[in-house]
């Protein structure tokens, strides 16, 4: 198993690199043990803004280092260094479009916002959260991805309540949760197909999605 990367960017002046646009993923591993990550090859995005201050007609030379873990029976880590020089012009570029359908493809990976109009609860209970979602049509199937550890046991079944007009997903709390949180972030995937960002606050029974 690969754990996450992390990067070191090492740009010019003029040049900076947004946080990694993660895809949306799977439950991987065993009855016992769970995490989520991706399968064979995944494709990550870095939106890379360009200041007017960079100079024109000279190259830019981008580096990076990155971080790895690889793990299996034990943890080894691994580290590499990567760079690319490409030069700077003030017209756009000539269309690639074999780069063109591979960025089209990896953003279709992402999840995207939730509707406007979906309300969302998380109730705080003993053991467990409770994500209900109103959505305006009945949901059958429903899995959650956390964006920090250790809020929920990731082995857990999660539990699907079908309601008229959504949903109530039971989420068992990890043993490792030593203290209350104040929101509850991560990937909802909806239906097996349609994943959408979520970033509830806990303990409030109904609240739409944009008052964050």
């Amino acid at each position: 198993m690969l754990c996450s990367p992390t990067v070191t960017w090492q740009l010019p002046p003029g040049l900076s690199a947004g946080p990694i646009e993660w895809p949306t993923p799977l439950r991987l591993g065993t009855p016992s043990i769970v995490d989520f990550g991706y399968e064979d090859a995944v494709t990550l995005v870095v939106p890379v803004h360009a200041d007017t201050s960079l100079p024109a007609q000279h190259q830019a030379q981008l580096g990076a280092e990155i971080r790895v873990l690889v793990c299996r029976e034990v943890c080894i880590p691994g580290k590499t260094q990567v760079s690319l020089t490409l030069p700077v012009k003030a017209q756009p570029p000539a269309e690639d479009m074999r780069t063109r359908k591979r960025f089209a493809s990896a953003r279709r990976e992402l999840p995207r916002p939730a509707p406007r109009n979906w309300i969302f609860g998380v109730s705080d209970g003993k053991d467990s959260f409770v994500l209900s979602a109103n959505v305006g049509s009945q949901i059958r199937n429903a899995k959650f991805f956390p964006l920090t550890e250790s809020q929920i046991d990731n082995s857990a079944p999660q539990t699907v309540q079908s309601l008229a007009t959504g949903f109530r997903l039971t989420l068992r709390k990890s043993d490792r949760l030593l203290k209350a949180i104040g929101r509850l972030k991560g990937v909802l995937v909806v239906s097996d197909k349609d994943a959408y960002l979520v970033d509830v606050p806990v303990g409030i029974a109904e609240r739409k999605q944009q008052d964050r």
